[in-house]
């Protein structure tokens, strides 16, 4: 990604819906479809025990909001089952890197097309905000974020922007709030820098794995301390970035200046699963004057005007485009 912000002017925000556009079958849907029967069977059993909404099990980021709410009432009425967590996490865990290694499969099934009507908005300076893990906006964009991750660099986030009604909880029990995942992303990232593409390394795994406890700390309540750190295995790597300035940051746009920014383009993202990320940076667009939300045949016009009606509260110019 380009390191002179100051150049761009247009903001793309590329969510799945770009990648259907495109003829690609990315939805959730479609990779259930694809995997054997009774994979998920596991994963709804314990959807149903904990009264989560089981007819819409694969609406997998909402479904794992409802568990974590769910876990985190169960630990005010009663002592908190993390049995039931453990493996709630270990099963989605793994429904996570299946998810991958579906749209790595798909995005090589055909070859791409590019559309005339994304081209003819991508005006200007443009820096792309990708909320896929798929790499197909390339072919419109030089500069690209990848927020959550991507098939090519290995690592991705997958879980949910909803803040609790109390934040204070176990860590096991809220861990795939996208917060804490984009937190480890960014430490995974400059894991590769510094240990130069050790991803198969032992001590690449380790470090991971130590990150999580490092988190798990700093949510105890008790918060975190160095000293706490220091019993953990390759302590000096992990004391190293918690000093860093990068510790507490949730991306590298964390200090990014979005002042030049006059045009937002959305491409097929929902909002709500990343509300909270993207209002944080539409407050800091201070320069908007125009959002352009791209829509398809099939969304009805009251799911695009609430989208519509998400932007209005930055900016005033709203204007539609079809795929």
């Amino acid at each position: 990604m380009e390191e002179n912000n100051c150049k761009y002017n247009t903001l793309v925000i590329i969510g799945n819906g770009f990648d259907l556009a495109h003829g690609y079958k990315t939805k959730y849907t479609d990779f259930v479809a694809s995997v054997e029967e009774n994979y998920f069977n596991n994963y709804i059993s314990l959807l149903k025990l904990n009264r989560v909404n089981s007819d819409d099990w694969s609406d997998f980021e909402n479904r794992v909001y409802e568990m974590a709410e769910n876990f985190r009432q169960g630990e005010l009425e009663l002592s908190p089952n993390t049995d039931f967590a453990d493996e709630f996490n270990s099963i989605f865990q793994d429904i996570q890197v299946r998810l991958i290694k579906y749209l790595d499969t798909e995005i090589k099934r055909k070859p791409f097309k590019k559309l005339k009507s994304i081209e003819n908005c991508l005006d200007g300076n443009v820096l792309g905000l990708n909320f896929n893990y798929t790499n197909i906006a390339e072919n419109y964009i030089d500069d690209i974020y990848y927020v959550h991750g991507s098939i090519d660099e290995g690592e991705t986030v997958l879980g949910y922007d909803q803040m609790l009604t109390y934040c204070f909880t176990y860590y096991k029990n809220v861990k795939w709030h996208k917060r804490f995942s984009r937190r480890k992303l960014l430490f995974k990232r400059y894991l590769k820098e510094k240990l130069k593409n050790l991803r198969n390394e032992d001590l690449y795994t380790e470090l991971c794995q130590d990150f999580d406890k490092v988190l798990e700390m700093e949510d105890s309540g008790k918060g975190l301390e160095i000293e706490d750190v220091r019993i953990l295995k390759n302590s000096e790597h992990l004391i190293e970035y918690i000093q860093s300035d990068d510790f507490k940051k949730e991306s590298q746009l964390d200090n990014f200046q979005f002042d030049n920014i006059d045009t937002i383009v959305v491409l097929g993202h929902g909002i709500k699963a990343d509300i909270t990320y993207l209002s944080s940076i539409l407050e800091n667009c201070s320069g908007l004057k125009k959002v352009i939300v791209f829509s398809h045949d099939s969304e009805s016009c009251d799911e695009w005007q609430k989208k519509a009606d998400f932007f209005k509260l930055y900016c005033n110019h709203i204007e539609k485009e079809m795929f």
